[in-house]
């Protein structure tokens, strides 16, 4: 009997762990299932993106990985947080290369989400401090930070000129060494406001049916696609969410709709949010699924929202989908598909009830703040910003993960924090988050120096208690 079952363990062994698999997505190679699913940093002063980026990404690029990048303005109206990265000046796309090129020298595919805003903005963040563009005059009214300022709804004439922004962003990413672009119209920004009917309440070809809301999007990929070729382009998809009150009464029909319009084009993929990703936070219970929609779409198919590895794995093996994004645990984890790999059960985890409320995308490896346009004063503070959080251990009795500690709220600082570029002072080091022991039989995973001394860094500022 034992040797029975030694041969069946040595099987199960031997089997390919399903992430981990290679996969042809168009002119793309990938070594693996696992993605970079695109992050909100604000760590771009000036719209700018910095060299520390070199660091964010490149620490998450293994070969033949497919990484997306963080939410990316086209233009100059479509920011909606302060120290976003922008792609339409040549300042910017020269910023961008040497980003790429540290992805690409360790063979990752790179593709650059681009996006605009919409009403999730506020006069402060527009030029000449006018009014956020949206689909509708509606502004959102929620209480949660930043305030939103009242949009103003685009004209009918105008809105090509919007596509062709969006169309410039994507030339000026391949200018910038990216291989494709996604285009972001989902989470409630201004592509998702014209597909969803509780924003969307124009009475032009570009409101009312399900055609005309989901028109602006089409017009988008159209124009990418012809500029740039399908096979270099994704969109990512959120039917299901309300994410800054953008939900729709019809949330499968209208995934149907958009995955069946996109089969003409022959894009690289489509990008969908999982249903039970209803808020930033959690999950919620849902009685939908993505697989009317993976079944609808004829292209590569990424599934997004709250996956772990037995998830990721079962969802790939069962073919519901062929590739899976990560996010949070991307952040925590740089070397996500090495722990995955090995079977690690102590991979960091973010507590979503605890991040609740606390926006996580301000905080981790880049450490800017918003400190941009106006400057924090007594009267516009900054939201609380999350710190690293300790890894969660395993209790050896109840083989259960014990709750992390998540540190006190940092003071404000007017001053971004600054990517260390030489060894900090002895005397301003604090032991740094370490990485959860792995099991004997397994090798260590080390993180970098650098992520070490940003980390560091982080820790002594905060002991330091350097307040704005």
């Amino acid at each position: 009997m034992g040797d029975v079952a030694d041969e069946m363990k040595q099987k199960q062994e031997e089997q390919p762990i399903p992430l981990l698999t290679p996969y042809q997505m168009g002119r793309f190679l990938l070594s693996h299932r696992i993605v970079l699913a695109p992050l909100t940093m604000t760590s771009s002063p000036r719209n700018i993106p910095g060299p520390e980026a070199i660091l964010q990404y490149s620490e998450k690029t293994t070969k033949g990985a497919l990484l997306i990048s963080e939410a990316t303005g086209v233009s100059e109206t479509a920011q909606g947080f302060p120290s976003m990265p922008g792609i339409w000046t040549k300042e910017q796309i020269e910023a961008w290369k040497p980003i790429v090129k540290a992805v690409h020298n360790k063979g990752g595919v790179f593709f650059c989400q681009i996006w605009h805003c919409g009403r999730v903005s506020n006069y402060n963040l527009q030029p000449n401090g006018q009014s956020p563009v949206s689909s509708t005059e509606k502004t959102i009214s929620s209480t949660d930070s930043p305030e939103y300022s009242p949009p103003r709804s685009l004209k009918t004439e105008e809105i090509p000129h919007i596509v062709n922004d969006f169309k410039l962003a994507a030339i000026n990413a391949i200018k910038a060494g990216f291989d494709g672009v996604e285009i972001h119209g989902a989470h409630g920004f201004l592509i998702d406001q014209f597909l969803k009917d509780h924003v969307n309440d124009r009475t032009d070809k570009y409101g009312g049916s399900l055609e005309n809301r989901c028109r602006f999007a089409l017009e988008i990929v159209d124009a990418i696609s012809n500029a740039i070729g399908p096979d270099r382009v994704g969109i990512r998809l959120s039917p299901f969410a309300n994410y800054f009150e953008s939900g729709d009464s019809h949330p499968l029909e209208l995934g149907l709709y958009m995955a069946e319009a996109l089969n003409k084009y022959g894009l690289a993929y489509c990008h969908m949010v999982e249903p039970r990703m209803k808020t930033f936070s959690e999950k919620v219970e849902c009685d939908y699924s993505l697989l009317p929609i993976r079944k609808a779409f004829e292209g590569t198919f990424i599934a997004a929202g709250g996956y772990d590895r037995e998830e990721g794995n079962r969802v790939v093996s069962e073919n519901r989908v062929n590739l899976v994004a990560y996010g949070r645990l991307f952040l925590a984890n740089p070397d996500l598909p090495k722990r995955f790999e090995l079977n690690d059960p102590s991979y960091l985890i973010f507590d979503f009830k605890k991040l609740a409320g606390r926006n996580f995308h301000h905080r981790l490896h880049s450490i800017s703040l918003h400190a941009s346009k106006p400057p924090c004063g007594p009267h516009q503070t900054p939201p609380p910003l999350v710190p690293l959080l300790e890894p969660r251990s395993i209790d050896p009795t109840t083989k259960m993960a014990k709750e992390p500690k998540v540190p006190e709220k940092i003071c404000n600082m007017e001053e971004p924090i600054a990517v260390p570029t030489k060894p900090i002072a002895p005397a301003l080091v604090l032991p740094s988050v370490a990485v959860p022991p792995i099991a004997p039989a397994l090798p260590p995973i080390v993180p970098t120096n650098d992520a070490m001394m940003i980390n560091a860094e982080i820790e002594s500022r905060e002991a330091k208690k350097w307040c704005g």
